[in-house]
C-alpha cells in the first residue's frame, strides 16, 4: 500500500492542550497551527453502569455525547486476541450503538477512551489528549490537505459505490464468503523504532493489541476471525530494518521461518514498523496469496503516526491490507469493483492508496477475490479453528469460541441468532447435541462419514464428519512433490501448478508455457523482463541456465494484453530453433502495485524437469526438498485407494535453500502462492526407515509376521513334512 498526499498530520491532534468545555469549537488558532481538522468537538465518555440480570464480566456500556448526538455504546471485550500466556491487562471492545442496527464501535480503555463509531452514514473518531477530555471529530472533518507520497498500483482506480451498506457492511449478520468460519493466528511484531515513537514496551504493546482488534472486526463479515496468538516487541531488532521495504520485508520473512515458527507455530506474522520507508510512497509490502506458508506468510507496515497517543486506525488498515495481499486479495481497480464507500470517505480496504481516510470495509472484489483464493486452494491452515488454550484471559462466554466449561458459544446475546445454544451462558438448550459446525445440523450431530468439505485440487483430500464432533477435520492434503495432473506438475500446499496454468492466468484462455528456448533467451540476463529474482541489494539476478524455467513466465496465445493487473508491459522475443523454425514467446512485467511482487515469475512448486520443482527461482530435485518423498512413495500417492487416509501434518525444512531470493507474488484463477518455502505444511506420517513404514504405519507388525513365516517357519515346515513322509510318518 502507498501512501498519498492527502494523509493528515493526525498525530498533532492527539496532543493538542485542549481545556475547553464539552461541545467547545475547536479555536482559531489552534485549527491554523495544526492544520489537521476543520471542527472537533470536546466530549467526556463514562461508564454506565448494566442491570444486574444483563451483566457479563466481559460487557462494557459507555455514554458520550457529541455534535447534539448521545451514544450509548454496549461493547463486549475482545479476549480473542493475545494468548493466555500474556497476563496484561484487556482492554479492547468491540460492539455497536444502542438502537442504531448494523452500526458498529471499536474502541479501547488502555489509556483513556480512544476508536471509532459507524452509524449510519457517519463515521466518528474518538482520541484522548494529554491533558484532560477526548475529542470527538467525523470523516468529513479532516482536512484534505496533507503531506504527499504515491499511489500503489494503477492511478486510474474508480471505486463505484453502488453496492447497499446493509448488504455488505461491517454489521454483524450472515456471511456472505462460504459458511465455514476461518481463523487466521496472527502474530504482530512491532520493531525497536516503533518502540522508540510510541514511548514503551507496556504502550507498545496496547497499541499492537488494538490495531489487532481492528483488522478482526474489518475481517468478520467476510467470516474470518482474526486472532492474536502472539505480540512480539524488539528493544533491538534481530534483523536489520533499513529504509528499504523490499529487503526489510525479505528479511523479516526470512527471521519467521527461521526463527519465529520454529518457537510459535502461527498462519502469518505482520511487521510494524516506525521507520519510514523510501521508494514511491509505499507504506506497506507482502507477498501474495501466500497465508499459511512457512517462508512468505507475512508484512511489513509502516506505522506513520507512531507514538503515544497516534491514531491506531491508519496503521490497522494497512495491516489489513497486506493481510488481504496474504490471503489472495488483489488491489481494488476498475469500474467494476463496487465499495460501499466512496474514494472521499475513505472507499475499501483494498484501494491502492490510503488516502485521508483509512478505510475500514472491504469491496464486493475482495469477496470475489477471497473465494477464489479458496477455491483454488490457498489458506488450508486456515480451516483449523484456534486452540482455545492459546488465547488469552481463560473461559470468557460471547467470544465465539467454545472453551473449558462452555457447551457452546454463540457470540453475545446481541449477536448470537442460534436456535441450539443460550447465549447468556453458553449452555445448549433442551434436545441440542451441539450448536455451529459443519458436522452439526439441526442442533444435532451429522453421521459419521458425511462429507463436510470437499477437495478443491487434484492434490486436496475431502474431509469427512466424525460422528463425535461438530467441527470439520482439519484440513488435509496430500504431500508435497506428489506428482498430480497426470505427473505434469507435482502437489504444492495442496494445489497443482504448472506453467501453463500460469499462462492462461495472465494471458487468458489458449494460452500456454512457451518453448523451453523462450525461457533460456530471455532468462539468463538480468532485467525487470528476464531474470530469476533480486538478490539483497534489490538488483534483479539472471538465472543459471539449469533454472530458466524458474525465472520469468514466457507464454505463447492467449489475448492480446494480460487479464490482471493494469499499465502491463509486456515483451515479445523471437526465438528461432536449429531447424530454422522461429518461435514467438511472450513476457510481462505487470503492475498489481509497489507492495506486492513481481507476479511474472514462475511460481514455486511448478515442475522443471524430472524430479525436479521451482524453489526460490531455482529448479531443485524434489528428493533434496522433500526428504521423506521418493519415488517409491510417490508412484504410492498416485495409485493407492488408502492413501487418503493415512496422513498426518507435519513442518518440515527443506535441507536446501537459496542463499539469496526475493518473493515473486503471483496471481489469478490458478496461482495460489509465490516463493515460498517449499516445505511449508508438508503432509506426511511420522519417518521411519522404509517408504511402507512411513506411508502405511501399523502394517509394520503384519509385514514382519509375513517375513518371519516365508524366512523361518515355512522351511522348518518343509522339513519336517519331508522327514516324516520319509519316514512314513503318515
Amino acid at each position: 500500500m502507498k501512501l498519498p498526499l492527502q494523509v493528515l498530520h493526525l498525530l498533532a491532534v492527539s496532543v493538542l492542550p485542549v481545556q475547553y468545555t464539552r461541545g467547545t469549537d475547536l479555536p482559531q488558532e489552534a485549527a491554523d497551527i495544526h492544520h489537521s481538522l476543520k471542527y472537533y468537538q470536546i466530549t467526556e465518555p463514562y461508564r454506565l453502569e448494566q442491570p444486574a440480570n444483563q451483566a457479563q464480566g466481559n460487557d462494557l456500556t459507555i455514554s458520550l455525547s457529541a455534535f447534539g448526538t448521545n451514544f450509548t455504546l454496549d461493547l463486549t471485550l475482545n479476549r480473542n486476541l493475545v494468548p493466555r500466556s500474556a497476563k496484561r491487562h484487556l482492554c479492547h471492545y468491540q460492539g455497536e450503538v444502542r438502537g442504531s442496527p448494523g452500526s458498529v464501535a471499536v474502541i479501547s480503555t488502555c489509556r483513556g477512551v480512544r476508536g471509532s463509531i459507524h452509524v449510519d452514514d457517519d463515521v466518528f473518531f474518538l482520541q484522548p489528549t494529554p491533558g484532560s477530555g477526548h475529542i470527538v471529530f467525523r470523516q468529513q472533518d479532516i482536512q484534505s490537505e496533507g503531506r504527499q507520497g504515491g499511489h500503489c498500483g494503477s492511478h486510474d482506480a474508480e471505486l463505484v459505490s453502488t453496492l447497499n451498506k446493509s448488504s455488505f457492511s461491517l454489521q454483524r449478520a450472515k456471511r456472505d464468503v462460504y459458511s465455514e468460519t476461518k481463523y487466521v493466528e496472527l502474530i504482530l511484531v512491532a520493531d525497536s523504532r516503533e518502540v522508540q515513537d510510541v514511548g514503551s514496551v507496556a504502550a507498545t504493546q496496547d497499541r499492537m493489541v488494538e490495531v489487532a482488534n481492528y483488522v478482526d472486526t474489518f475481517y468478520k463479515p467476510l467470516n474470518i476471525r482474526v486472532a492474536l496468538v502472539g505480540l512480539e516487541v524488539w528493544t533491538s531488532n534481530p534483523i536489520t530494518v533499513d529504509r528499504s521495504l523490499q529487503r526489510t520485508l525479505d528479511r523479516f520473512l526470512e527471521w519467521r521461518r527461521t526463527s519465529l515458527v520454529r518457537r510459535q507455530s502461527n498462519d502469518n506474522a505482520q511487521l510494524v514498523s516506525g521507520q519510514t520507508f523510501f521508494g514511491g510512497g509505499e507504506i506497506g509490502m507482502a507477498p501474495f496469496a501466500s497465508i499459511c506458508t512457512s517462508a512468505r506468510s507475512g508484512g511489513v507496515t509502516e506505522d506513520m503516526f507512531a507514538s503515544s497517543t497516534g491514531p491506531v486506525l491508519y496503521v490497522a488498515s494497512t495491516v489489513a491490507h497486506e493481510l488481504g495481499h496474504n490471503l489472495g486479495l488483489n488491489h481494488d481497480t476498475g469500474g467494476n469493483c463496487r465499495c460501499p464507500v466512496d474514494d472521499s470517505n475513505g472507499g475499501c480496504i483494498m484501494r491502492p492508496a490510503q488516502g485521508n481516510i483509512p478505510p475500514q470495509q472491504f469491496s464486493a472484489c475482495s469477496a470475489e477475490g477471497l473465494r477464489q483464493a479458496l477455491e483454488r486452494g490457498v489458506g488450508p491452515c486456515l480451516y483449523n479453528v484456534p486452540d482455545p488454550d492459546r488465547l488469552f484471559g481463560g473461559p470468557v462466554c460471547g467470544n465465539g469460541y467454545v472453551e473449558q466449561g462452555e457447551e457452546c458459544d454463540c457470540g453475545t446475546v446481541e449477536e448470537c441468532n442460534s436456535t441450539c445454544c443460550n447465549p447468556a451462558n453458553c449452555t445448549l438448550l433442551s434436545g441440542a447435541v451441539c450448536d455451529m459446525g459443519e458436522c452439526c445440523q439441526g442442533c444435532q450431530l451429522k453421521p459419521s462419514g458425511e462429507l463436510c468439505r470437499q477437495k478443491t485440487t487434484d492434490c486436496d483430500l475431502a474431509e469427512y464428519c466424525s460422528g463425535q464432533s461438530p467441527q470439520c477435520p482439519d484440513n488435509q492434503f496430500r504431500p508435497n512433490g506428489i506428482p498430480c495432473q497426470n505427473t505434469e506438475a507435482y502437489c504444492y500446499n495442496g494445489g497443482c501448478f504448472t506453467h501453463t496454468d500460469q499462462c492462461r492466468t495472465l494471458w487468458g484462455d489458449g494460452a500456454d508455457k512457451a518453448h523451453d528456448m523462450c525461457f533460456q533467451s530471455v532468462n539468463l540476463r538480468a532485467d525487470q523482463y528476464g531474470h530469476c529474482g533480486m538478490d539483497q541489494d534489490g538488483n534483479y539476478r539472471a538465472c543459471a541456465e539449469t533454472d530458466a524455467l524458474c525465472g520469468k513466465l514466457q507464454c505463447q496465445g492467449g489475448g492480446e494484453a494480460p487479464i490482471i493487473g493494469s499499465g502491463a508491459q509486456i515483451i515479445t522475443t523471437t526465438v528461432t530453433l536449429p531447424n530454422g523454425r522461429e518461435l514467438r514467446c511472450r513476457g510481462v512485467y505487470v503492475d498489481l502495485g509497489g507492495d506486492i511482487p513481481d507476479p511474472g515469475l514462475v511460481m514455486a512448486g511448478t515442475k522443471c524437469g524430472q524430479d525436479k520443482v521451482c524453489y526460490n527461482n531455482r529448479c531443485e530435485l524434489i528428493t533434496a526438498l522433500f526428504p521423506n518423498i521418493t519415488t517409491t512413495t510417490a508412484s504410492w500417492w498416485t495409485s493407492s485407494p488408502i492413501a487418503t487416509q493415512t496422513t498426518t501434518t507435519t513442518q518440515v525444512t527443506p535441507q536446501q535453500t537459496a542463499s539469496s531470493t526475493t518473493g515473486a507474488g503471483h496471481t489469478g484463477v490458478a496461482m495460489t502462492t509465490q516463493n515460498v518455502s517449499m516445505a511449508t505444511q508438508l503432509q506426511t506420517t511420522p519417518q521411519g526407515t522404509g517408504w511402507w513404514i512411513d506411508i502405511m504405519p501399523g502394517t509394520k507388525d503384519v509385514l514382519v509376521f509375513f517375513l518371519v513365516f516365508l524366512l523361518l517357519i515355512l522351511p522348518l515346515a518343509g522339513l519336517v513334512y519331508f522327514f516324516c513322509h520319509e519316514n512314513k510318518v503318515f
